[in-house]
C-alpha cells in the first residue's frame, strides 16, 4: 500500500490563496435538497455558484463555467439527461468536472447504472463515502442510504485501485479522509463529528471540490484542499458552539451558521497564524500516540543493557545514538531480571531521553511502562494480546507489535496497533526465539500488505540496512549495530545516513 501523506494547514495554504485569487464560476448541477445550502458554501468560501439545471442551458452554461459539479442524490430521467449532456460538453471542452455518487449500490440501480455510463467521459475527481466508493468498484459495502457505514481506511485500498484504473481523483471522506490518484494518497485527521448532522455538508463539500479544481489547482491537490478547508472550518466551528453550549446558547443550527462563518473568514494568513498559535499552545498537551508518526521509525535502537556493559553503558550508549540519528528506543531485558532493575533503567531512560523528544518504548512489561509514565510497548505474537496491552496503557499511548508472516500482519488490528516490527530479516543472535530469516524479497511483499507503517528487525548491519529499506519499510530496528560498537555515534550516523539516503531516492 503506498504511503499515505498527512496533509495540513501549511499544505493548503497557497491553494486557498490561489482559489480566492480565481474566484471560480462553479456549475452545480446537484441534489434538490442541498442546492440553498451549497450556493452558500461555495459563496462563503470565496467561489460563484449556479444552479442551472435544464437540459436545454446545460451545454452553454458549461462552456462558460470553470468547472463543474455532478450529483446525483435525487436523479430523474430528465435530470439524466441534463448531466449527461453537461458532462459531454465538459469533457470535449476540456472543463474539470467532479462526480459525487450519492448511495449508489445494488439497492438503486438506476443511479448506479448512470454513474457507471459518466465514467466513459473520465471524471476528474470522484468524491463520496466509503460505501459509495466501495460500491463504484463493485465490491460488499454498507450504506444507509446516502449515510456510509464504511470504516475509510477499510476502503483505502479499493479508493486507490480505482483512481488508478480510471485514471483519476478519489476523494474519500469520513473520520479520516483520504485522497489519492493511485500513487500518492493524502490524509486529513481533523474535521468535526457534527459535519455529518447537517444535510448536505458532504454534497456542498463536493460543490467546494470542483470550485478548487475550477481555480486551476492540479485535481489532487485540489480534492485534498477542499477537504481541508470544509474538515477545519468544520473543527473550528464546533469549537465555537461548544463554548456556546456551555451557556445554553449552541446547538446544530449555530453550528450550521457557524460553518459558513468559519468557511468565510478562512485565509492563508489566517491558517499560519493558526497553526502557529496551535503549536506554541498544544504542542506540550500532545499524548505520545498523537505525538507519534512513521517518521519516528527511522532508526529504532532496542537496547540490551548486557550488549552496552551494563546499565550506566546502556545510558552512555543511547545518549551517544540519539545525538547521532537515532529516532526512536526501546528497552528489553531478554533474560529475566527483576522489575526493580527494570524500574530504575526505565526511569533514567526516560528522563535522558526527553530533551531529544525520543520516543521511549518498553519491551512486553506493561506494569514499567506504565509505573514510568513510557511512551508505550512494544509486544510479541506470544505476550500478553495487544488489545489488552490498549486496554491497559490507554488511547493515549503507542502500541508496537511483531509479526513474521502475512497472516500476522493483516490480523493487527489498526484501531490498537500503532506500527508492526517485521522479521527477522536477516539471521540474528541477539533474539533466542528468533524464526527463520525472512530476506528482502520477503519483506517487500509484506510492507505491501500492510496498512501499518512497518520497522524492519532483525540481523541488520550497516552492510545490509540499504536492502532493507528498499523492502519500503519505514525503517529498521537495531541492536547490535549500535549496542556494543566501539564508536557508537559513527555507527549510527553511518545507518542513519544510509537510511535517509535511501528515502530521499525513493520520494524523487
Amino acid at each position: 500500500m503506498p504511503n499515505i501523506i498527512p496533509f495540513g494547514a501549511r499544505e493548503m495554504a497557497p491553494h486557498l490563496a490561489q482559489f480566492h485569487a480565481k474566484r471560480p464560476l462553479v456549475h452545480c448541477m446537484t441534489n434538490d435538497v442541498v442546492q440553498n445550502f451549497t450556493a452558500n458554501v461555495l459563496l462563503a468560501s470565496g467561489a460563484i455558484p449556479a444552479m442551472v439545471i435544464a437540459k436545454e442551458e446545460a451545454a452553454e452554461f458549461v462552456s462558460i463555467s470553470n468547472a463543474l459539479l455532478i450529483n446525483v442524490g435525487t436523479i430523474t430521467e430528465e435530470f439524466m439527461q441534463a448531466m449527461t449532456i453537461a458532462v459531454k460538453t465538459a469533457h470535449q471542452k476540456g472543463i474539470p468536472w467532479v462526480l459525487d455518487p450519492v448511495a449508489i449500490g445494488p439497492v438503486l440501480p438506476f443511479r448506479t447504472v448512470f454513474c457507471d455510463e459518466l465514467l466513459a467521459y473520465k471524471p476528474t475527481i470522484i468524491r463520496g463515502n466509503p460505501s459509495e466508493i466501495l460500491a463504484f468498484a463493485g465490491e460488499k459495502s454498507s450504506a444507509k442510504g446516502p449515510d456510509g457505514m464504511d470504516d475509510p481506511l477499510s476502503a483505502l485500498k479499493t479508493a486507490q485501485s480505482l483512481a488508478k484504473k480510471l485514471n483519476t481523483v478519489v476523494a474519500m471522506t469520513g473520520d479520516i479522509d483520504y485522497i489519492t490518484d493511485g500513487e500518492t494518497t493524502y490524509s486529513i485527521n481533523v474535521g468535526s463529528e457534527k459535519l455529518t448532522r447537517v444535510t448536505g455538508a458532504g454534497c456542498s463539500l463536493s460543490a467546494l471540490v470542483a470550485g478548487f479544481v475550477g481555480a486551476g489547482i492540479a485535481p489532487l491537490e485540489a480534492a485534498t484542499s477542499a477537504c481541508f478547508m470544509m474538515a477545519y472550518s468544520g473543527m473550528k466551528a464546533d469549537q465555537l458552539t461548544a463554548m456556546k453550549q456551555m451557556s445554553m446558547a449552541g446547538g446544530m443550527g449555530s453550528f450550521s451558521v457557524a460553518l459558513l462563518d468559519e468557511l468565510s473568514t478562512l485565509s492563508a494568513d489566517r491558517l499560519s497564524m493558526d497553526e502557529l498559535n496551535k503549536t506554541i499552545q498544544n504542542e506540550s498537551e500532545l499524548s505520545s500516540r498523537e505525538k507519534f508518526n512513521a517518521d519516528d521509525l527511522r532508526l529504532y535502537l532496542v537496547l540490551e543493557p548486557t550488549l552496552c556493559g551494563g546499565i550506566d553503558g546502556m545510558l552512555t550508549t543511547t545518549q551517544q545514538a540519539v545525538k547521532a540519528g537515532v529516532t526512536m528506543v526501546q528497552l528489553r531485558f531478554e533474560e529475566k531480571t527483576d522489575k526493580g532493575i527494570w524500574y530504575d533503567a526505565a526511569l533514567r531512560l526516560k528522563a535522558l531521553l526527553k530533551p531529544y523528544n525520543v520516543p521511549l518504548i518498553i519491551n512486553d512489561e506493561v506494569d514499567v511502562a506504565i509505573a514510568v509514565d513510557a511512551d508505550g510497548v512494544h509486544v510479541g505474537q506470544s505476550d500478553l494480546p495487544p488489545n489488552v496491552v490498549r486496554e491497559l496503557l490507554g488511547e493515549d499511548k503507542i502500541v508496537g507489535l511483531s509479526a513474521g508472516n502475512a497472516s500476522e500482519i493483516l490480523a493487527a488490528d489498526q484501531n490498537v496497533v500503532d506500527y508492526l516490527g517485521v522479521g527477522p530479516v536477516f539471521t540474528t543472535s541477539t533474539k533466542l526465539d528468533a524464526r527463520a530469516m525472512l530476506g528482502p524479497e520477503t519483506l517487500t511483499e509484506l510492507v505491501e500488505l500492510s496498512p501499518l507503517p512497518l520497522v524492519g528487525i532483525g540481523g541488520i548491519q550497516t552492510s545490509n540496512v540499504e536492502s532493507v529499506m528498499r523492502a519500503g519499510v519505514s525503517g529498521v530496528s537495531v541492536v547490535s549495530a549500535i549496542c556494543g560498537q566501539q564508536d557508537v555515534e559513527a555507527a549510527t550516523r553511518i545507518l542513519r545516513t544510509a537510511i535517509d539516503r535511501v528515502l530521499e531516492e525513493s520520494s524523487c
